[in-house]
């Protein structure tokens, strides 16, 4: 993998954060499709086995960036339970943060992972929690999802559901950034954008 920016590397602990502990949602704007890089969403695949077989994260999250100046997506394997493939890139932005004081521009990331498991049982926290859709499909946003646990603020996330037992999530962030507004509406965008790709399943 290359070697990133200090802002992309403080930002990898509270993405893994996002991506291993999403029970807590907050707020997410229902929206129209958008067009995007991919034209049509997968087969309609049965529900009995995993629905993402076949399926390549990075090759889907590449496809829903193109043309936004993102490196390609890598599949970051350094957890057990999740591996979601990563993409960042610089932005024109200055960056201020202390964490990023060494960095001319601020950095953002973007992860995309496949889960089975069952949408409905995600222990959610209803103080938090929004339900909206991306594109028609029934979803729901994390703002802010490490602050009350972990004490980190900023990172936005969003869960799309994939039939009666599996998940994708969109996970973004701006490396020492802590405006969780401006975190969902870049992970809102990619979320449209990935979506049509995902298989369309019952359940």
């Amino acid at each position: 993998m290359v070697n990133r920016p200090k802002q992309l590397r403080a930002l990898a602990p509270l993405l893994a954060l996002l991506l291993m502990g999403c029970d807590e949602t907050d707020g997410i704007p229902s929206g129209n499709p958008t067009p995007s890089a991919a034209q049509s969403a997968s087969p309609n695949p049965s529900e009995g086995g995993d629905v993402f077989a076949g399926l390549d994260e990075c090759e889907i999250l590449d496809t829903a960036l193109e043309g936004e100046g993102f490196e390609p997506g890598k599949i970051n394997d350094k957890f057990k339970s999740i591996q979601p493939c990563a993409a960042d890139k610089l932005t024109n932005e200055p960056c201020t943060a202390d964490s990023c004081r060494y960095d001319r521009m601020v950095a953002v990331q973007i992860d995309l992972a496949f889960q089975q498991r069952a949408f409905d049982q995600m222990d959610l926290d209803t103080e938090r929690t929004h339900k909206g859709d991306v594109n028609g499909r029934e979803a729901v946003m994390i703002k802010d999802p490490a602050e009350r646990e972990f004490g980190i603020e900023g990172g936005c996330m969003i869960i799309m559901r994939v039939g009666a037992s599996h998940y994708a999530l969109v996970v973004g962030g701006l490396a020492g950034g802590r405006d969780a507004d401006k975190d969902c509406k870049i992970v809102d965008q990619v979320a449209k954008r990935v979506e049509p790709q995902l298989p369309q399943v019952g359940g």
